[in-house]
């Protein structure tokens, strides 16, 4: 169900990135399942993925659906 939706998300928004707090407010799911959903569609690369630091310096992932 949520990778689903997730994909769904991320395909409506394709020049977009989002981090994983992100899809859980817009989409409101909790952030457990959204983490593991995000992590299950990473492996057949469905989704790009970054790592970027925010200002206290910790490392953030971003997620963005796959342009093919």
């Amino acid at each position: 169900m949520s990778q689903d939706t997730i994909l769904r998300l991320l395909k409506r928004n394709k020049e977009r990135w989002f981090t994983a707090k992100e899809i859980t407010k817009i989409l409101k799911i909790n952030n457990g399942s959204v983490t593991r959903a995000l992590r299950q569609i990473r492996n057949p690369k469905l989704v790009r993925f970054r790592t970027i630091k925010n200002s206290s310096n910790v490392n953030i992932f971003q997620y963005k659906h796959k342009i093919t």
